[in-house]
């Protein structure tokens, strides 16, 4: 804290810069500076699996026919 004499009071600085700074590292680990991109999922390999083992209906048929639910 600082005294200012001219108008007979404290004044008080905070700083703010390191605070930005650990916002800034973590905003930069959220989303990188220069954008990438992802060719493969981690999970490519469960979806494929998935579709593999059970049966899927192309939108075209479903929007045609309709498809019930149990």
């Amino acid at each position: 804290m600082e005294w200012d004499e001219t108008n007979n009071r404290g004044v008080v600085r905070i700083s703010i810069e390191d605070k930005l700074q650990k916002l800034l590292q973590r905003l930069r680990a959220i989303e990188p500076v220069e954008p990438q991109t992802i060719t493969e999922s981690y999970r490519d390999k469960e979806i494929a699996e998935y579709l593999a083992e059970h049966e899927t209906i192309p939108v075209e048929k479903i929007l045609d026919k309709g498809k019930s639910v149990p």
